[in-house]
């Protein structure tokens, strides 16, 4: 199977807004990863010339360049749509397994054939559950309490070009800057239609188990003791610092 870390850039240097600040805040966290201990190769997806040829100039290698245009989809509104985009592409090359990782998920140890053997055992979809204090999923109302738990963008697994073109059509439906209610919307639809809950999206292997968020995991520590047999298992490869 052809697999790939993908990582992506995007949009221009803009402090503005908090969101737009994001591009300088990546420069940070490029230099991070490519001069880190346990650094690895990489595929990086990128939108702009100039940011093509910064990534170049900082010795970045591996470089696809998505558009020439650093922002097609607007940066307000539809910033992370970048980000699914980029996904895409890395399939449309050819790939058939593909881990996206933000700038800021940092590795924690060298990498080998376990990353992948450990991903191959989850579902054809796999991030960490964050619990957000404002509503991500509106629509479950009807059904259910968990509305501000999504899957984390910033490390994000998925097995299969079908997929991303699922995650894609789920943000179609929702639009907006981010694509972690997509992304929990399109969970849903794996799971058989509805969101089931926090168990199931454990045991069901949709939690990415060589990664752990910095902070805002949904789970509590009721529920991690629960599992504290597949916590210790947990090969912890990245920690994602969402910056």
């Amino acid at each position: 199977m052809k697999r790939c870390f993908h990582r992506a850039l995007w949009g221009k240097y803009d402090n503005s807004n908090r969101l737009l600040a994001r591009r300088e805040r990546c420069d940070n966290w490029i230099k991070k990863i490519i001069n880190h201990q346990y650094v690895h190769e990489f595929q990086t997806y990128v939108f702009g010339n100039d940011n093509y040829k910064h990534l170049e100039d900082l010795g970045v290698t591996n470089l696809t360049l998505v558009d020439s245009n650093c922002a097609p989809f607007d940066l307000n509104t539809e910033q992370y749509r970048h980000k699914l985009e980029a996904i895409k592409c890395c399939f449309d090359q050819g790939y058939e397994e593909v881990q996206h990782l933000d700038w800021d998920c940092i590795p924690q140890k060298a990498m080998d054939e376990e990353y992948w053997t450990i991903m191959g055992q989850g579902n054809v979809l796999q991030a960490n559950l964050q619990q957000y204090r404002r509503i991500k999923c509106g629509w479950r109302r009807k059904y259910s309490q968990d509305i501000r738990k999504v899957p984390n963008g910033g490390m994000f697994y998925l097995r299969g070009a079908e997929h991303i073109d699922g995650v894609i059509k789920c943000w179609e439906s929702l639009r907006g800057p981010s694509c972690e209610p997509p992304m929990g919307l399109y969970v849903e639809e794996l799971m058989g239609g509805k969101w089931t809950g926090v168990e199931d999206y454990w045991t069901q292997g949709f939690e990415a188990m060589t990664c752990d968020l910095h902070r805002n995991s949904c789970y509590s520590k009721e529920f991690r003791e629960k599992h504290q047999k597949d916590l210790r298992h947990k090969s912890l490869f990245f920690r994602h610092y969402q910056g």
